[in-house]
């Protein structure tokens, strides 16, 4: 069988509910359309399960495209603690908007904060995987989106 499933949004109990009743095999596939994070608190939580399994194929959705912005941020201030984006005056505009953004408009604080706790091992795959995730899907007959490719990232889909 085929599923998608999309904007989980951190919310793991409602998620892992979902993979219990589906009683998955190896032979099912599962695409998950993109933002496993944010707004609730267990983005990361839900992520490194997705990441882990080999029938499940994450398609990139806008909230994980900004957080890749935010985290190339966090990596070129050598922002490692909460705390430290609480210090605006800190960084130039451009990253402060994005920061402020992605926290409170997209919901991303707990995001960000688990993130920040894992090792630099745990962060890198991460990125790793996001980074390589596809802006689309096609299967059989059917193009998987998270919302649309346009929203974000055109001149990479018309590159491919």
């Amino acid at each position: 069988m085929r599923y998608a499933v999309g904007d989980i949004h951190g919310m793991s109990k409602l998620f892992f509910e979902l993979m219990g009743k589906l009683n998955l095999t190896q032979k099912d596939r599962v695409y998950i359309l993109g933002d496993a994070m944010d707004r609730g608190k267990d983005g990361i939580e839900v992520l490194q399960y997705i990441m882990k399994q080999e029938n499940m194929i994450y398609i990139l959705g806008n909230h994980d495209d900004v957080f890749l912005t935010i985290v190339k941020n966090i990596n070129e201030y050598n922002i490692d603690t909460v705390e430290k984006l609480s210090t605006p005056s800190e960084y130039p505009d451009g990253v402060v908007d994005d920061l402020e953004y992605y926290r409170y408009s997209l919901y991303g604080e707990s995001t960000l904060k688990d993130y920040l706790e894992l090792t630099p091992e745990e962060q890198e795959s991460i990125v790793k995987y996001l980074g390589k995730a596809q802006l689309w899907q096609i299967d059989d007959r059917f193009i998987l989106v998270h919302a649309g490719y346009r929203a974000f990232r055109i001149d990479e889909a018309e590159a491919e």
